[in-house]
C-alpha cells in the first residue's frame, strides 16, 4: 500500500531575476495513480510564490485527509566543513538554517531575497579575509569576484561534498557556483526552506522533513505527517517527455515531471520505504546524514 497519496515536485532557480524564475521554475503533481500534471498550468512562480504554492498545496492535503510527498532539486543542507566554517556547529539541522538567516557574528546573512554570488563573495571575505580565497568559487570564471579554483584546503572531496554526493555518480559540491551547477539554487533554497519550517508551523502543518528528522521514514516522528524530500531529477528516465502539450525543450517542465513520476511509481510498487531507509549506515554516517541531509534515490555505499 502507497505510504502517500499525493506528490508534488519542483524544478528550481537560482537566478537573482524574479521574472527569469518565473520562466524557469517548474511545479508539478499528482495525485494517486494520475499522471503528473503542472501546478495551475501558466501559473509563473518565483521562489517566493512557489513556497506558497507548496504551502497550499499541504493545507488542502491535509483538508483532504491526504498525506503528501514534496520536494526540490537542491541542495537541502551543507557538508559538515562548510557548517563549520560558518562557525556554526553543535545546532540541529532546523536551528543551522535559523542561523544563516540571522547572519549573526559578522557573517553575512542568508535571506529569501538573497543573490547568490553576493552572497557568496560577502561570505569568502568574511572568512577568509579575500573574495577569491573560498570556500566559494566559481566552475568557470571571467569575474573577479570569485576564484575560479578549488580554493587551498578545499581540495579533499571530503570537505566539498556532502556524504550522499560522495555515493551519486555526478553529484556536485555546495560551494561550486556557475552554470549547471547546483550552490547557487542551494544558496537561494536554504533561507527560502528556513521560512518555509516557519510557515508550516505557523499553519499548525504536521510536517516532517527526512532524514533530518530520522533515518527511516517509518520511524515516530514521520507518523501521519507529510515529508519534505531533496530530489535530483538525473536518477529519474526520461522515457515518455514529452507529453501532449509540452515542449521537447522544455527541461524545467521534464524534470519536474519525472520526479513526481518516478517518486509515484516507486510509492505504488511499494519501494518507496526502501528509498527512504538509511538505517544501514554506521553510527559516524548517521550522525553526518542528520546534518547534511541526502538526496532521495541514492543508495549509501558501503565503506
Amino acid at each position: 500500500m502507497p505510504m502517500f497519496e499525493r506528490y508534488m515536485f519542483a524544478d528550481y532557480s537560482g537566478d537573482p531575476d524574479p521574472k527569469k524564475q518565473r520562466c524557469c521554475i517548474a511545479l508539478w503533481h499528482s495525485n494517486g495513480n494520475d499522471d503528473p500534471r503542472p501546478y495551475k498550468a501558466d501559473a509563473g512562480l518565483d521562489r517566493n510564490r512557489l513556497r506558497e504554492a507548496v504551502i497550499e498545496s499541504l493545507k488542502e492535503a491535509t483538508e483532504a485527509g491526504d498525506r503528501m510527498v514534496f520536494g526540490f532539486d537542491h541542495q537541502f543542507s551543507w557538508p559538515v566543513d562548510l557548517w563549520d566554517a560558518a562557525g556554526i556547529d553543535d545546532a540541529s539541522w532546523r536551528d543551522r538554517l535559523a542561523e544563516l538567516g540571522r547572519g549573526t557574528e559578522g557573517r553575512p546573512k542568508l535571506g529569501c531575497d538573497v543573490n547568490a554570488l553576493d552572497f557568496a563573495e560577502s561570505f569568502n571575505k568574511w572568512k577568509s579575509g579575500s573574495a577569491t580565497t573560498g570556500p566559494f568559487y566559481l566552475q568557470v570564471s571571467s569575474s573577479s569576484r570569485l576564484g575560479k579554483e578549488i580554493p587551498k584546503g578545499w581540495q579533499s572531496k571530503r570537505k566539498r561534498f556532502r556524504l550522499t554526493e560522495l555515493d551519486c555518480a555526478d553529484g556536485f559540491p555546495a560551494m561550486e557556483l556557475g552554470k549547471d551547477r547546483v550552490a547557487g539554487q542551494t544558496l537561494c533554497g536554504l533561507p527560502q526552506l528556513n521560512q518555509m519550517i516557519k510557515d508550516i508551523e505557523e499553519a499548525g502543518l504536521r510536517v516532517a522533513f527526512w532524514p533530518f528528522d530520522g533515518l527511516d521514514v517509518s520511524d515516530e516522528a514521520y507518523k501521519g505527517k507529510h515529508v519534505g524530500v531533496e530530489v535530483y531529477p538525473s536518477i529519474f528516465p526520461d522515457d515518455g517527455w514529452p507529453i501532449e502539450g509540452q515542449n521537447a525543450d522544455d527541461n524545467n517542465a521534464r524534470d519536474a515531471w519525472k520526479t513526481v513520476k518516478g517518486v509515484a511509481a516507486w510509492d505504488n510498487a511499494g519501494e518507496l520505504a526502501a528509498q527512504m531507509d538509511l538505517s544501514q549506515l554506521t553510527d559516524g554516517e548517521k550522525s553526518q546524514v542528520q546534518l547534511e541531509g541526502w538526496i532521495l534515490g541514492v543508495r549509501p555505499h558501503v565503506r
